[in-house]
């Protein structure tokens, strides 16, 4: 839609109203609703909401329109279902950024929380970010880190800031940037084991949905996987070429 979409308004070509306006609701309401949720739940969990990230990634990365202030003409305004609330750019880029960064957060625990087989280098786990290594989730999960960098401010010398608060700021988002880039180097590492490489292998190429079987017999989802390990799905292919086509964007913008 943001390709294929565009009108003209005022002599310039801006993102149609009718896609861009629903978008930034949803992602606004999400993030206030999983924040109501935050605080009045001490259990709630945020979700591995990969398909959030990537669309965050998409609307704040710089150099995209969408959130351009100087493209959009003035009356060009965001807000609520109930058009009760309007929202300025500045706020919508706060407010999505920042829930966008607890589901960065949320990932990456959860991958630290796993267990050693995860964490240790010749591990068959090594860099999965699931229990049982399932291959299209980690390829979402990875997708969704990776689209995080895009919005991520870049890693700057402390120097570059004045104030106290902005170094501590600065401080906390080169950390979650590194955090970042050194988990999906790893899970897109895991990724490229799952490849079948056997020159007689007929599905030579494509990739296996997981190292090992879940081993868990209590669930009919867990038995159903086991069973069909060794099948090939095209949206399994699709999901991990995918996020490693974004992996080594990565591995090559860091010249390694």
């Amino acid at each position: 839609l943001a390709d294929l979409d565009p009108e003209e308004l005022d002599g310039r070509m801006v993102p149609s109203p009718s896609w861009l306006k629903p978008a930034v609701r949803t992602l606004m309401s999400l993030a206030a609703e999983r924040e109501r949720l935050r605080l009045h739940d001490m259990h709630y969990k945020q979700p591995p909401d990969h398909w959030y990230l990537e669309a965050a990634g998409e609307l704040l990365s710089e150099g995209r329109p969408y959130l351009n202030q100087t493209l959009l003409p003035e009356w060009y305004t965001f807000t609520d279902h109930w058009e009760s609330s309007v929202w300025t750019v500045p706020h919508i880029r706060q407010h999505v950024a920042e829930h966008a960064a607890q589901l960065v957060h949320a990932i990456l625990t959860d991958y630290e929380l796993l267990p050693r087989t995860h964490h240790e280098k010749e591990a068959a786990l090594y860099g999965s970010l699931t229990l049982h290594g399932e291959a299209m989730l980690t390829a979402q999960r990875l997708r969704g880190l990776l689209a995080a960098l895009l919005f991520l401010p870049p890693i700057r010398p402390l120097a570059f800031f004045t104030g106290e608060t902005d170094r501590d700021r600065a401080r906390a988002t080169a950390m979650l940037r590194e955090r970042v880039e050194r988990i999906a180097r790893r899970a897109g590492e895991y990724l490229a084991t799952l490849q079948v490489t056997h020159v007689s292998n007929p599905m030579r190429g494509a990739f296996m949905r997981a190292r090992s079987k879940m081993h868990v017999k209590l669930t009919l989802e867990a038995q159903d996987f086991d069973d069909r390990l060794n099948e090939v799905r095209m949206d399994v292919v699709a999901d991990v070429l995918s996020a490693l086509i974004r992996t080594r964007r990565l591995v090559l913008s860091h010249g390694r």
